[in-house]
């Protein structure tokens, strides 16, 4: 009996989909382990505007790790959630973008347009494989 049979069925899994998962697990959980350090030294000096700035990108930080993980174990509630995480990031990136072509010293910018413009180019390829028909399947959204 082979091992392709119906005793061990095979689950194809998108390439895309999981590269894009442990991506934002190995980044999110880095900044979520950055987050705790920051949280940890800023009760130690007592400065405490700087303790609500660090809750908030350790809670943002979270919720994405907990995001990829549901993205990597096929979640449908994680493909949304990613769909709007990437989409968010891509509108900002497009404000930094306008932002500085605005300013006078924008000139100064004119180096990081191009990986800007480049990485909103790939999420945004990111989110069209997401909503692709064999990705809804996969994640069980038909």
């Amino acid at each position: 009996m082979s091992k392709n049979s119906t005793l061990f069925p095979v689950k194809l899994r998108s390439t895309s989909v999981t590269v894009l998962a442990w991506l934002f697990i190995a980044l999110f959980g880095f900044f979520a382990f950055i987050g705790v350090l920051y949280l940890r030294m800023g009760f130690l000096d007592n400065r405490n505007g700087d303790l609500e700035t660090g809750l908030e990108s350790l809670l943002i930080s979270v919720f994405i790790l907990i995001t990829s993980i549901g993205l990597f174990k096929r979640c449908n509630w994680a493909r949304w959630c990613s769909i709007g995480i990437i989409v968010l990031f891509i509108m900002s990136n497009l404000w930094v973008i306008f932002a500085a072509s605005n300013d006078p010293w924008g000139i100064l910018f004119l180096p990081f347009l191009i990986p800007f413009t480049a990485l909103s180019v790939l999420l945004g390829w990111f989110i069209t494989k997401l909503l692709s028909a064999p990705i809804k399947k996969e994640f069980g959204a038909d």
